[in-house]
């Protein structure tokens, strides 16, 4: 049967496909579908799913994939190798934390090998294996605050400090993206239509900064899948026409809650582009993402491993701990008095010794509580610089000397008293 197809016809049974195709909920043509919501709307979409992270476990790896230096700092990045990678257990909550760093895949397994920082809401603890040496300081240390979890950071989640106009309301900050939008919404733009990232249908929501002329001095961009909880997978950050940051999102995982799933970045690359450092391009590797896990005081504390040298300045003590040091050795705690650097008194502060390797819990483990688990580039070692403790060879050295003068004055007064019976006589 032969079948006449007219223009007319033909408009017809298009015009029927793209009904019946909208009518099931499946775009005619996916790169032209239109944005259907409005920036307050994407915006309580993402909140909805993500503003109810109070605290989360993650363990993650960050791996250095390429690098191009400044040509107006030169050399500036020499010594760094493609392929570095920097592993990192955390638990946070707020502004504590606790955080364990190291360049080997096994090393959490082996408490001399891992880096650790943990703070508690009241001091900072450091432990660096490197050098077997640890401070206690007051307050928060910036190094090992929100912006070190890479995690957050690519889910715009980090805390930060709000405006002024908005610190009464939220004293302890927001995440990024809230703190962003509620401070800029009126600047806010979603672009007409729907962009594809990862697989995923985005709005895209526009940002902008303004200086008080009404010029633009900065420009964020994100892109919030829909069907994911309004979960970002890309996001760009343009200042002066030049993009000083680019994350893109490559695979998504997904966190089941007790009400609800929430989507995170599986795998993720973060460029950034600055005068002093160059162009830098990072690849974030998720392998654990526990949001709203149960977490006490203990969460955020931890105890140096024997033969750690301690600098606190919390008391004014430096320290030694007890139990096996690097040579095999056991030794107690030696304690020393502030300011004179001379040892006091020699106890045992900790555990009696124990030369048994101890592998370390798992960090913010929920189910053991008693068990311990920024914009500094947390893939950069920070070392300490306490002040040495007083070396045993100078106090035996001035030891030495002291029982030479005692000698001395016994002989002078053994040749006096001699003088003067000799002299009586």
């Amino acid at each position: 049967m032969n079948t006449n197809w007219t223009p007319t016809t033909v408009l017809l049974v298009v015009s029927m496909i793209a009904t019946i195709a909208a009518g099931i909920g499946l775009p005619a043509n996916a790169g032209e579908q239109k944005s259907f919501l409005d920036a307050e709307a994407i915006f309580a979409g993402w909140e909805s799913t993500y503003g109810g992270i109070r605290t989360m476990r993650v363990s993650y790896s960050s791996t250095l994939e390429d690098y191009r230096e400044s040509p107006d700092n030169p050399g500036i990045l020499e010594g760094t190798t493609i392929g570095m990678t920097l592993n990192v257990q955390r638990v946070e909550e707020g502004r504590r934390y606790h955080l364990r760093t190291c360049w080997g895949n096994d090393a959490f397994e082996r408490p001399e090998a891992f880096d650790e920082q943990a703070f508690d809401g009241k001091v900072s603890r450091e432990y660096f294996a490197n050098s077997r040496s640890g401070s206690i300081v007051p307050g928060l240390m910036n190094k090992g605050g929100p912006n070190s979890n890479l995690v957050a950071v690519y889910m715009h989640l980090n805390v930060q400090p709000v405006s002024r106009n908005l610190k009464d309301k939220y004293p302890d900050g927001l995440p990024m993206f809230a703190a962003l939008f509620k401070q800029l919404s009126d600047t806010a733009v979603v672009r007409p239509e729907l962009e594809s990232v990862a697989g995923q249908l985005c709005h895209v929501l526009e940002l902008f900064s303004m200086n008080k002329q009404g010029k633009e001095t900065a420009r964020g961009v994100f892109w919030l899948a829909h069907e994911k909880g309004m979960c970002l997978l890309k996001y760009e950050e343009h200042r002066d026409n030049v993009m000083v940051e680019q994350i893109v999102v490559d695979e998504i995982a997904e966190a089941k809650t007790d009400t609800t799933s929430i989507w995170y970045p599986a795998k993720a690359r973060r460029t950034t582009n600055t005068k002093e450092l160059g162009t830098i391009t990072h690849k974030l590797t998720t392998r654990e993402f526990v949001p709203n896990i149960e977490v006490n005081d203990d969460t955020f504390r931890f105890d140096f491993p024997p033969g750690t040298h301690v600098a606190d300045s919390v008391s004014g003590l430096q320290y030694h701990v007890a139990g096996a040091g690097p040579d095999g050795s056991v030794k107690g705690v030696y304690e020393f008095g502030p300011g004179t650097g001379k040892p006091t008194r020699a106890q045992m502060l900790q555990n009696p010794p124990d030369k048994t390797p101890v592998t370390p819990p798992p960090i913010g483990d929920a189910k053991t509580p008693d068990n311990t688990d920024s914009n500094p580039d947390p893939n950069t070692q920070h070392h300490p610089h306490p002040v040495a403790a007083e070396s045993p060879h100078g106090a035996a050295f001035r030891t030495l000397i002291l029982l030479l003068a005692l000698a001395a004055a016994c002989l002078f007064l053994f040749f006096a008293g001699r003088f003067v019976t000799k002299h009586r006589l």
